[in-house]
Order: C-alpha cells, then structure tokens, then sequence
C-alpha cells in the first residue's frame, strides 16, 4: 500500500519517520502518568490484553477500509499501545516480590 501510494523512497521514509515520532511522543506522554494508573485501576492481565484487542479491532476497521489511513493507524495504535502499557504490564509480571507478597492465603 505505502509503494502503491509514496512512489518516492523519500516520502515514504517521511511517512515511516512520522509513524516513529507518533508511536514515541504517545508512549512518552502516556507512561509519565497513565501507564502506572492504568495498571493499578485495571490489573495486568486486562493491561497485557488490551494489545491483542488492539489488534482484533484494528484488523476488523482494515476490513471493513482497507486504505493507508487505516493501516497508518492500527500501526500506530499497535506499537502506542505495545510501548505504553503492554511492555510495562508484561515487566510486572517478572517484578521481583519478597516472601510474605508471595505466599497465598489458604482457602
């Protein structure tokens, strides 16, 4: 889609370019503050699967329009969301807990 559209190498390493500065500045200004809250208020598990409804909806819009426009944006909505709270979510997961935060209470 991007060579049938940029038929120029330029423009389309300005489109990629400008599909890295968004991913970056999006997951910058959401792991300053959202990130954390969004990992307390939902858990993990809801956090680590947000990436993969990600996905489905994104591949449902490029479905229903397959255009750049839809692809330039699942790609961003792909990688925002990896970065900012699916990576953080699955570090969680290997975060080092003493005994006592460990041990489970007997039922």
């Amino acid at each position: 889609m991007v060579s049938a559209t940029f038929h120029n190498s330029a423009a389309q390493t300005r489109l990629f370019a400008g599909i890295d500065l968004a991913v970056g500045l999006l997951s910058l200004a959401t792991q300053v503050l959202p990130t954390a809250t969004f990992l307390k208020r939902f858990g993990t598990g809801i956090a680590a699967a947000a990436l993969p409804a990600v996905y489905v909806v994104g591949f449902a819009a490029l479905a229903m329009a397959p255009s750049l426009t839809v692809v330039v944006t699942l790609q961003v909505a792909q990688r925002w969301m990896n970065f900012a709270i699916a990576n953080p979510a699955r570090q969680v997961f290997f975060t080092v807990a003493g005994r006592e935060e460990n041990i489970r209470p007997k039922t």
